[in-house]
Parts: structure tokens; sequence; C-alpha cells
């Protein structure tokens, strides 16, 4: 279990940033060459992608705990001890789900409105 848990933590905190930090290895020249736009230095902007990409992966965790709440649910066969568990963990991903949107909320309100003056 800690592990996995720092397995995980590993890649969130420093491969991904890695990513978002690497040089572009010429691939600019490439995407000039296809007529593609190039994607933007500011920082308000990568912070942005970056917390929307993790509030993304919450969601698809809130996904899977519900569905493995309602499964959990539909076999318990009638038996109280299944089916309260089963409400615990739908409970506890709806509460999440809202977590995320408060937060996606706060995240774009921050990007859209003290961003532009972060960058002024």
């Amino acid at each position: 279990m800690f592990k996995k848990l720092f397995f995980l933590l590993n890649t969130i905190f420093l491969f991904i940033p890695t990513v978002l930090w690497a040089g572009d290895f010429g691939l600019k020249e490439t995407a000039d060459a296809a007529g593609l736009q190039g994607g933007s230095t500011d920082i308000t902007k990568i912070v942005a992608d970056f917390v929307n990409v993790a509030l993304s992966m919450v969601g698809v965790i809130f996904l899977i705990l519900f569905i493995y709440g309602g499964f959990k649910w539909m076999l318990s066969r009638g038996e109280s001890k299944e089916i309260e568990e089963a409400q615990g963990i739908l409970k506890a991903a709806v509460i999440g789900l809202v977590i995320i949107f408060s937060a996606y909320a706060l995240t774009n309100f921050v990007v859209n409105n003290l961003g532009a003056s972060l960058t002024q």
C-alpha cells in the first residue's frame, strides 16, 4: 500500500512538472512547419493547466468510486451491512465531487480574474 502511494505521489510531483518544464527539443519548429500555434509560456496558464489536469484525474477517481459503490449496492443481496457500506462509498464520492467542482470554480475564478492582473 505504501509503495503504491509513494509511486503515485512521485509520479504527480516529480514526473508531471518535469514534463511541463522540459525544453521543446525542436518541437516548436516542427509545430510551426505543421501550421500549429505554439503553447503559452505564461506561468498562470501553466499552473491553471496543471490544476485542470489534476482535477480531471480526481474526477475520474470519483467516477470509478461511484460505479464501484453502485455495483456493491446492487450485489449486496439485501444485506444491510453491505448496503450501508455502499451508501457510505456513494456519499463520500458525491462529497468529493462537490469539492472537485468547488476547486475548479475557485481555480477558474482566480485564473480569469486575478491571473490577468498578475501578468500586467
